[in-house]
């Protein structure tokens, strides 16, 4: 099998969203005949419409109406194209199957991929991550030239440049949004595992889950979390910015925050570098993720609650991170 399973129920999730599941003949928003799931029936949008070959002549219509009669009969109708397919169904009396359509989609998936792989761009799609193999096939499915940019940047595996050519003025805000999670997807896990982290995979498909892009130093904090190694794991996280340690904190399991959370008593009279005021930017962060709250002690003392012990330049957290934890609730 060509095409991953996993893909190709996702695909056709995806695809039925944005096209639906059409047994008669419509004409799409470029004015082209088609039925299914975006099945095009004809080729070649240059030429007039009695010169274009009719593609699906011996598909196994039912319903008696001669097949060509019906065709122009659905080309006719320019008058119905933004009614969608659902305005074309009194048009003609052919139908197909819904268990046709489903079979011919699968054909018409494992088609694509066989082609895409015989490209020198995509010879290794089989080792694309599995979002951008379905951000790949959600995108073909209206048009996909060799010689676009999106092409050459799916050569270089550079996701994020895909995510940004894949966006065709033709679709729809939903149907970008959905392509540019799928390569951003692929991105964050090529990411990961370029680093050596055992985070996400290639083979897992997580879309329509977006994942968060991060940086390096983020990736490596992961890796040490799940290597649980917890002093290092502190160590790494200091070394982010706030935005980026509330983030990284929020996305670890629930079990590995705890484990984290509960060994740092232990860790603080170990030597890992860690001065008093960076112990506290760290309880600072967990506390605003864990309990969805700044904590008091991140504010300006007074009088009354300053301990003679701190000067000002180590009491509390800097306005601008505390600022950043302020963003971060609100956004969640």
């Amino acid at each position: 099998m060509a095409i991953n399973p996993v893909v190709l129920e996702r695909l056709r999730v995806v695809l039925t969203h944005f096209e639906g599941i059409i047994t008669w003949m419509y004409m799409d928003t470029k004015a082209l005949v088609s039925t299914g799931v975006g099945f095009l029936m004809e080729y070649d949008a240059t030429k007039r419409p009695d010169e274009r070959p009719n593609v699906g002549h011996n598909w196994p219509w039912s319903g008696g109406q001669d097949f060509n009669d019906a065709w122009h009969a659905v080309k006719a109708r320019t008058d119905l194209i933004h009614g969608a397919g659902q305005a074309f169904e009194s048009v003609t009396s052919l139908r197909l199957t819904e268990a046709w359509v489903r079979q011919h989609f699968a054909n018409l998936a494992e088609y694509k991929v066989r082609e895409y792989k015989g490209w020198d761009e995509m010879k290794d799609f089989d080792t694309f991550p599995l979002d951008a193999q379905l951000g790949i096939l959600v995108l073909s499915w209206a048009a996909l030239k060799r010689e676009w940019k999106f092409t050459k940047a799916v050569g270089r595996r550079d996701w994020r440049t895909a995510a940004r050519e894949s966006l065709l003025a033709e679709f729809t805000a939903d149907r970008k949004t959905a392509l540019r999670r799928m390569f951003i997807n692929a991105a964050v896990v090529d990411d990961h595992v370029k680093l050596g982290s055992s985070t996400y995979s290639r083979s897992t498909l997580y879309y329509p889950v977006a994942l968060t892009s991060v940086s390096e130093a983020a990736i490596r904090f992961r890796m040490a979390v799940d290597a649980r190694d917890w002093g290092l794991a502190y160590q790494r996280l200091n070394g982010l910015r706030m935005a980026e340690m509330l983030v990284s904190i929020k996305n670890l399991p629930q079990k590995d925050r705890d484990l984290m959370w509960g060994v740092r008593g232990q860790l603080k009279g170990q030597s890992l570098g860690l001065s008093e005021k960076s112990w506290l930017r760290i309880e600072f962060a967990f506390t605003v993720v864990r309990d969805r709250r700044i904590p008091i002690y991140s504010l300006t003392p007074t009088i009354e609650t300053a301990s003679p012990a701190w000067t000002d330049e180590h009491w509390g957290i800097p306005p601008d991170q505390v600022t950043e934890a302020v963003r971060f609730l609100a956004r969640r």
